[in-house]
């Protein structure tokens, strides 16, 4: 324990005797870390700033020195910056000088995280406007039929409609969606009504959808001999003159 105490008592002295210099060591070392940094920030082919005449010569050295994924990322700005030239028809360089890919390919970035974030802010705002429009129709008591006339085959289908609100409905369009017994989608057919529903009516409504439109979806409907399911999906209703 004595022995201990003694070391430790030596390394106290040595450390306190010799402060100025382990001080200037590190800063020294902080100092060289600081500039080998920089010197690689600066050195790094994807930093510097393309001009007309260094172009192919930091293309190249990305190539040579850089990793494959950042060269595969300049390959792609180059080849925006080509799609964008040959529609204002000018050079790519013009998209391309004065920046760094380094900084290109960040502000591509944001770009498409700022993208991301309004799709995914459009997405929640259309699944509230669907569920919205959801309450206000019901279609039921569906029939359909496939018919030939003039070597087409229509199909046509009936159904009831009912206005679920306590407001008129002028308008609406929507889709019809035709599934299997296995749950296998058959067919999305578009519809349109703009005749008025009364509040809280009950209408019929038949419908003809022309093998010229729907050629692959009434074939595959016209080959079952089971029972079909249907769904309805309202995509724009038209209430007090306002849109939903």
């Amino acid at each position: 324990m004595k022995n201990l105490k003694i070391i430790f008592t030596q390394i106290k002295d040595f450390i306190v005797s010799k402060w100025k210099i382990i001080t200037y060591i590190i800063c020294s070392f902080i100092i060289l870390s600081f500039v080998v940094l920089a010197f690689k920030l600066l050195t790094n082919p994807m930093n510097i700033k393309v001009t007309r005449k260094n172009y192919d010569n930091v293309i190249e050295r990305i190539r040579k020195n850089s990793s494959k994924d950042d060269y595969q990322k300049v390959q792609a700005v180059i080849a925006m910056a080509e799609l964008v030239s040959l529609g204002d028809n000018e050079d790519k360089i013009d998209y391309l000088e004065g920046k760094s890919f380094n900084q290109m390919i960040k502000k591509i970035q944001k770009n498409l995280e700022e993208e991301n974030k309004e799709a995914e802010q459009q997405k929640i705002i259309s699944a509230e406007k669907q569920k919205i429009r959801d309450e206000y129709l019901k279609f039921d008591n569906y029939t359909w039929e496939v018919k030939t006339s003039n070597y087409q085959s229509n199909l046509i289908i009936t159904a009831e409609i009912e206005n679920l609100k306590d407001i008129d409905i002028e308008a609406f369009e929507g889709i019809i969606s035709i599934s299997d017994k296995l749950d296998n989608n058959l067919g999305d057919f578009k519809i349109k009504n703009t005749k008025i529903i009364p509040k809280k009516a009950k209408a019929d409504i038949d419908m003809t959808f022309y093998e010229d439109e729907y050629y692959s979806e009434i074939k595959d409907i016209s080959r079952q001999s089971g029972d079909l399911y249907f769904s309805f999906t309202p995509t724009k209703l038209i209430v007090d003159g306002n849109e939903i």
